[in-house]
């Protein structure tokens, strides 16, 4: 029979065990490319949630079961600038509303995933939105020198009644002064005006998916995203953009299955485009 103290140890040590692996600390450095004439895509994850429905994700004859979630957003670093498609939220960070919801297993702020790759929020030139919502906004208040860019069409719906982080008329610069390389184009149906995001790297473009398909398995089951303002056009232009460019080349919002099939060597990173 244990005594207290070793039941104690071994409980404690049960529970380290158990317990899921942190983010690592800064071990890549993107300033050096920064300068290059092509564009570096990185995929940064702030949150991971386990066991997540997968009817939650796949809508109309999603497999039964559960699946985890990446909640991640994308970094693009060329031509003299720092481009983010997204911007992430520190909600889970902050041990939010929605984390129990999301069955949270690790997070962290926006700025720490940014240092993941050697980067300080203040050198960050851009951020390209693919629509409005919390999840791929909420960063941008920690952007403090970005230009945001959104389609006009999302922006006149959402800039209204803005509040925090984006205020209408102040970083707001539409697309018109996109970074070289870089299609912004309405598809995905997620929100009435989601967009999608084509990067042109080397030596095949990427297209960054946002909520237009949260899964790779949205592209090859042929289902939309569960939440989505017209899913059977939805389908049919996502189809349509993964037999451009390649069903691997479509980017999804919220699939982990990014970070194995392009692997950087680190925890949290994934190397798209070198």
């Amino acid at each position: 029979m244990y005594s207290v103290g070793v039941l104690a140890v071994l409980l404690i040590m049960a529970s380290a065990a158990a317990a899921p692996p942190s983010y690592p600390p800064p071990t890549l450095d993107a300033r050096p490319f920064v300068s290059k004439a092509n564009w570096r895509v990185y995929a940064v994850e702030y949150a991971r949630s386990k066991g997540v429905a997968t009817k939650r994700l796949v809508a109309g004859g999603a497999p039964k079961g559960q699946v985890d979630m990446s909640w991640h957003f994308y970094v693009a670093v060329g031509h003299g600038r720092v481009v983010m498609v997204d911007a992430g939220s520190d909600h889970f960070a902050k041990k939010g509303y929605l984390t129990p919801k999301w069955s949270i297993a690790r997070s962290r702020t926006v700025v720490a995933s940014l240092a993941q790759l050697g980067l300080k929020p203040v050198e960050v030139t851009d951020v390209v939105l693919t629509h409005f919502h919390w999840d791929h906004v909420g960063g941008v208040a920690s952007l403090p020198k970005a230009r945001v860019h959104m389609l006009p069409k999302e922006w006149a719906r959402v800039s209204k009644n803005l509040r925090g982080p984006v205020e209408a008329g102040k970083r707001y610069v539409g697309t018109g002064s996109l970074p070289p390389g870089f299609l912004v184009t309405e598809a995905g149906r997620h929100t009435r005006h989601h967009a999608i995001v084509e990067v042109a790297c080397v030596p095949k473009p990427i297209v960054v998916a946002g909520d237009g398909i949260y899964l790779w398995d949205n592209l090859r089951l042929k289902r939309p995203v569960s939440q989505n303002t017209d899913p059977k056009r939805s389908v049919r232009e996502m189809q349509a953009v993964a037999k451009r460019v390649g069903q691997a080349r479509v980017i999804p919002g919220h699939d982990p299955a990014v970070f194995t099939r392009y692997p950087s060597g680190v925890d949290g990173v994934a190397l798209i485009c070198r």
